[in-house]
């Protein structure tokens, strides 16, 4: 991200009044004094010509810009945009005076867009830091990070930061003259960590005229009916067109269309150097990799006494140093480094590129050396040849005898698009300007490279902008109906339809690029994910565990199905309120993760898109919620196979897939970090044949591949959880038809199976015998399962009534007594649910009157006149119905190794041994599922309706699952209002003026304690 810093050298040629901004680090940093007096209030800390007397205002917008703060010159920013996302300041701070005291103050850091035409400033946002304590001793403090929309610059405007305080409390006298000191850099071209402001990426942008999008080869202009300003085009890349068509009507869109900087996707991409030499691509380059890992090696290029330009390789060195006289003079010599993987209709967007190289001075008695530093990035062709990117330099620096690490100044670099046969290729190069060492010492400069073909080491690295799939289009493709360009299939690399904002008009080019990410005007999917916290803790995998921070980790979660939420059709409307709910009842439940899932249906609208905005505003809410609970989100995205059913496509043709994964994987790529795993699409077909198992695991690869690349490989990936695993298909050249789908494929990261029945369970040991036989060392992940509930009742439920006396808690219970005759068969062994509490069984078959005998039981709970009493299913006078689901739950965890199943013919209970999970490693457990539905003969087992049934996840998961991070303690008054407690959808009454909410072993419990109390509450998380 680019990082601003705050300079005290006063701008020359654009604001003279304030100082300059940087980009660049390396400089020391010098203190500016603000005179403050026996003042409080708000005033600005200036880096130079600060008033001299504190403001005292009594807000911040009392305080305007007084183009005396801190401003970026130049224009590096002008019709480039800093797109949507978190700015997070840093400023240090200390008081003086004689025997100065110790104040309280807010710090603010506001954001600004400055005019050089009007002298206008438009303010975007203010980060603020309360209640902080300044001391005469320096203290560095990190603001909170603000979240701005995207700002957009113009031609004559650039961006103006100022730092204010609100000062609170003041024990300084009149004789002690004190001032605030804020720190800023003594440079203008290098600033320093103690004064900066980080902020999301930069993206190019341009206002065009609307007709600008078809000026070429063919002029044409759109009639005012065919394009309203605002609108979208779809884009279908399938269509083709065989010649140029004359637009009808000749009234052409008179005005302006803005670009947005988000229809580009960003997502930073680190290509590591590396020293091992290409195989095949470019055998004298060595490769570049873009995962970190490995250690690095210094290699070495002939100096001796020369100065001027020359390039430090990492291999087959120079004998002689070139000391070419210019940067242009020194061409690509082909051994450099390059990366080996395809990047074929990708491009590296535009926007800035920060290189970090380590170098030394070596030799007998060497002395250090002044060069300039510089890297190169080119465009290579394999039939024609090297193209120039550009240049990135950073000058006048001192390599010694010891090594350093250099870390160039991000530089902006255009568009970097790559068709066949072209790849990435990356030199390093030095102007040596000074250089005191004979002849005798035999001088070198040494470079360090990576020592891994596949793994980088970060001080050889060129940090780029992120990539994104890319299409040319034709400026002669005409506009198709009334909203709708058709783009002939040659120049659509990716053959499916894609939906832009008609406000992008795009530049009048002959080609020109549409991004994939351009699907969604202001949607949620129009820039990357936006993380909450700061954490770079990404779960991986090693051999058949699950990491996480280093560490083996055990997940044990639900699904959310919200069949009584509303169904699918719930996910396109606000579900805040229902994901705090299962949110928080998932985390009192021992849960730590949620998996979300069937967000389309089959009957789905076929018009809605899979970038509908609502649905995912929703899904990023969960990864948020995820984050703020330190739980994690099983991403399905599964229920794309309902809506290409829907739309009429196939949901077996991985093509069909494509469009909607790279948009996943570019939306996630690289943040979100509550994110454990894609899982694609679970319980597929079973095949039949060897040519249907290898259509499917193509199928798989296929999917598992697309999101692997989209998402940079920030995350694991399932293909999906499989079912009927147990089914033999003949003549296959594979130990069984979902061998090939778990060992064959390198991105399917995660084994996925499902546990629904006992063949299932009893299936188990075989998949531990062909993972151990077969080497498939990867995690296994049970991402369903249930037990059916009913357990083979024909008449359920056999009915429901009212009890018409109590029931005392502790007391032995022989009958119930009712407020209305049965009058029906009751079978002996139904149970029956008393107000969802507890259970029993009927002892004997009554079919009517009000009294039914039942096994005598201990009462747990105490029960009124016109309680519920419900007939759930049948058991033997042993077992009641949560006890059976109790008991395929342990048997799926491995906590009993008999599993008992009801067999309703001659009503008895028949046990069958199996190896459960915990016993072949599954490193995670998913329930169906978390919502509230029962049914007669569903496997929905709800968490309020059978409280003792998620007992048994509970106390599996408390007992080795990761437990997240517990709630926070925060002092509030008793008439605080905490919108985003986790405690906000639980039902509190208190019998005092306030109290306190405490989380013991996972479970809340309330007490009044007086007047404040303490609340816990999420937000530190």
């Amino acid at each position: 991200m680019p990082t601003y810093f705050l300079g005290s050298v006063l701008d020359v040629g654009t604001l003279s009044t304030a100082s300059d901004i940087t980009t660049a680090s390396g400089a020391t940093a010098i203190g500016k004094d603000t005179p403050l007096g026996t003042l409080t209030g708000y005033g600005e800390l200036c880096p130079n010509n600060a008033p001299g007397t504190w403001p005292a205002a009594v807000s911040e917008s009392a305080v305007a810009p007084s183009g005396k703060g801190n401003i970026l010159p130049g224009a590096s920013l002008n019709n480039v945009a800093i797109i949507a996302g978190t700015w997070t300041p840093t400023v240090r701070l200390s008081v003086t005076g004689t025997g100065v005291a110790s104040i309280t103050a807010d710090i603010l850091v506001r954001v600004w867009k400055w005019n050089s035409s009007t002298l206008a400033y438009t303010k975007f946002g203010v980060a603020t830091l309360t209640g902080q304590t300044i001391a005469s001793a320096s203290t560095t403090f990190t603001v909170t990070g603000v979240s701005l929309q995207e700002i957009s610059l113009a031609t004559n405007e650039f961006l103006y930061i100022d730092v204010l305080c609100n000062v609170t409390a003041n024990p300084n006298g009149a004789g002690i003259g004190t001032k605030i000191r804020c720190n800023f850099s003594n440079s203008s071209t290098q600033g320093n960590a103690t004064g900066q402001v980080v902020s999301p990426a930069t993206a190019p942008f341009r206002s065009v005229p609307a007709k600008a999008a078809l000026l070429a080869t063919s002029m044409r202009t759109i009639s005012s009916n065919k394009a309203a300003l605002g609108k979208t085009r779809t884009i279908i890349a399938k269509a083709a067109m065989a010649r140029t068509r004359q637009l009808a009507g000749k009234a052409a869109l008179a005005k302006t269309r803005t670009v947005p900087a988000k229809a580009a996707l960003i997502g930073s991409t680190s290509y590591f150097l590396g020293s091992v030499l290409d195989g095949s691509l470019l055998t004298t380059a060595s490769d570049i990799s873009t995962a970190s890992g490995a250690t690095s090696v210094g290699k070495d290029t002939p100096l001796g006494t020369s100065t001027g330009y020359g390039e430090l390789v990492p291999n087959n060195a120079l004998a002689t140093w070139p000391a070419a006289v210019s940067e242009s003079a020194v061409p690509a010599s082909g051994k450099g480094n390059i990366y080996p993987s395809s990047l074929v209709n990708q491009a590296i967007i535009a926007g800035y590129w920060t290189p970090s190289v380590r170098l030394t001075v070596i030799g007998t008695g060497a002395s250090s050396i002044t060069a300039d530093i510089l890297v190169r990035a080119w465009k290579w062709n394999s039939s024609s040849g090297y193209t120039k990117q550009g240049v990135i330099i950073l000058t006048a620096q001192t390599i010694s005898t010891s090594a350093t690490t250099f870390k160039l100044p991000a530089t902006f670099l255009s568009e970097l698009p790559f068709n066949a046969n072209e790849s990435l290729y990356v030199d390093v190069l030095v102007n040596v300007t000074s250089n005191p060492n004979g002849a005798g010492v035999g001088t070198k400069i040494r470079c360090n490279f990576s020592l891994s073909a596949s793994q980088g080491n970060i001080t050889g690295q060129v940090v780029t902008p992120g990539t994104s799939p890319f299409r040319g289009v034709p400026a002669t493709t005409a506009l198709k109906a009334t909203n709708t360009r058709t783009i002939s299939s040659p120049h659509a690399a990716l053959a499916r339809l894609r939906t832009i904002p008609a406000k992008a008009a795009l530049s009048g080019f002959k080609h020109r690029l549409v991004p994939a990410v351009a699907s969604v005007c202001h949607g949620p999917l129009a820039s990357p994910y936006v993380q909450q916290r700061p954490d770079m803790n990404y779960m991986t995998a090693s051999g058949m565990s699950t990491m996480y921070k280093g560490s083996p980790i055990k997940l044990y979660g639900a699904t959310i199905y919200l069949s009584t939420q509303g169904g699918t059709a719930a996910w396109q409307t606000d579900l805040t309120l229902v994901l705090d709910d299962l949110f928080f009842r998932a985390w009192l439940n021992g849960l730590n993760m949620i998996r979300i899932t069937d967000y389309w249906s089959g009957s789905q609208s076929p018009t809605i898109g899979y970038d509908d905005r609502q649905t995912w505003l929703n899904i990023d809410y969960c990864v948020t919620k995820a984050q703020q609970y330190g739980m994690f989100v099983m991403m399905d995205v599964s229920g794309m196979k309902a809506l290409l059913t829907a739309q009429g496509k196939d949901p077996t043709n991985a093509a069909n897939w494509t469009d909607f994964l790279s948009f996943v994987g570019l939306h996630y790529k690289n943040t979100a970090t509550s994110i454990c795993w894609y899982n694609l699409s679970g319980e597929p077909s079973l095949p039949t044949d060897q040519a249907s198992v290898d259509a499917l695991v193509n199928f798989y690869a296929t999917l598992c591949n697309t999101v692997h690349t989209a998402d940079n490989g920030t995350h694991l990936i399932s293909s999906g959880g499989l079912t009927h695993m147990n089914n033999v298909v003949s003549g296959i050249s594979y130990p069984t038809w979902w061998y090939p789908i778990f060992a064959n494929i390198a991105t399917n990261t995660i084994c996925s199976i499902k546990d629904y029945s006992v063949n299932d369970l009893a299936y188990l040991s075989t998949i531990q015998s062909i993972f151990t036989a077969n080497n498939i060392n990867k995690p296994i992940s049970c991402n369903e399962f249930g037990a059916q509930q009913e357990q083979g009742s024909p008449t359920f439920p056999v009915f429901t009534n009212t009890l018409a006396a109590p029931i005392t808690q502790g007391g032995a219970v022989t009958s119930l007594t009712f407020t209305a005759p049965i009058n029906q068969q009751i079978l002996a062994g139904t149970i029956l649910s008393l107000t969802g509490t507890e259970n029993c069984t009927v002892a004997t078959t009554t079919s009517s009157g009000t009294s039914l005998a039942v096994n005598s039981f201990t009462a747990t709970f105490a029960h009124r006149s016109g309680d519920a009493v419900t007939a759930l299913g049948f058991a033997d006078v042993d077992h009641s119905l949560g006890d059976t689901v109790n008991n395929f739950y342990g048997a799926v965890f491995g906590t009993v190794t008999s599993l008992l199943k009801w067999n309703n013919g001659p009503r008895t209970l028949v046990a069958t041994s199996v190896a459960g999970g915990d016993q072949i490693g599954i490193s995670s457990y998913v329930v169906w599922n978390e919502g509230d539905q029962i049914s007669s003969t569903g496997y929905d087992v709800s968490n309020r309706a059978q409280p003792s049934a998620w007992q048994v996840i509970k106390n599996k998961a408390l007992g080795d699952g990761y437990r997240p991070a517990p709630f926070t303690i925060r002092q509030v008054s008793a008439a605080a209002s905490v919108i985003p407690s986790v405690v906000a959808s639980s039902s509190l009454a208190t019998t005092g003026r306030s109290g306190s909410i405490a989380s013991a072993d996972g479970l809340p419990t309330l007490t009044t304690t007086g007047r404040t109390g303490q609340l816990v509450t999420q937000e530190a998380i």
